[in-house]
């Protein structure tokens, strides 16, 4: 079943209105959550019928997925570069610094319990991360099974993604509204280095 409006989407290419959907859906997932934004008023914010979204994504889940993948490419592709520890904690840091929304919908994802192939994806590239870690502790004659690397490396996720959540919220409480926003983004990155940096 197709709805009038359908036709009118016609008029853009299908990546045309993907990327618009992405950006849509993201934007209702992120404050809400996942599980309570309907598929029905993410058509209705696109101007669609639902049944035309389900035919460009298929199920709600493959939809999360899609926006979760729109933000993948660089962070998958930071994790896997050929550099320094520090480098790639740094690329790691801005990528999710500069693209708040995809945490926020990552965080609407986990909270929902959704689990899909752009997260595994994305876990797969932190576990080589940490396979790097372990190897720089061992050049340093320290066991590569430390919990601490672990715990530093999952600390300064949850400082990324959680800022990216709190962010709104926290830069007045903590009077930073008058901070150059990249003042604030090298001290996040500079933190989130310390945390990798004293793990090993």
């Amino acid at each position: 079943m197709t709805d009038e409006n359908d036709e009118n989407v016609g008029r853009e290419s299908r990546e045309e209105f993907r990327a618009r959907a992405l950006a849509v859906a993201a934007e209702l997932f992120a404050p809400p959550g996942v599980r309570a934004t309907p598929v029905r008023q993410i058509a209705r914010e696109l101007g669609v019928s639902h049944t035309y979204v389900h035919m460009q994504f298929g199920t709600k889940d493959e939809l999360v997925d899609a926006v979760l993948m729109e933000g993948d490419p660089g962070l998958v592709q930071a994790f896997a570069e050929d550099a320094d520890l520090e480098s790639i904690v740094e690329a790691v840091s801005r990528k999710l610094l500069r693209n708040p929304n995809d945490q926020r919908v990552l965080a609407a994802a986990l909270l929902g319990g959704v689990w899909t192939p752009a997260l595994e994806r994305r876990r797969a590239a932190q576990r080589a991360f940490l396979d790097r870690m372990r190897t720089r502790l061992a050049d340093r004659g320290r066991p590569a099974g430390d919990v601490d690397v672990r715990v530093a490396a999952a600390a300064a996720a949850a400082l990324l993604v959680g800022w990216a959540v709190i962010r709104d919220w926290a830069v007045p409480a903590y009077e930073l509204e008058d901070e150059d926003p990249e003042v604030v983004e090298d001290e996040l990155v500079k933190v989130v280095k310390h945390l990798i940096e004293t793990s090993g």
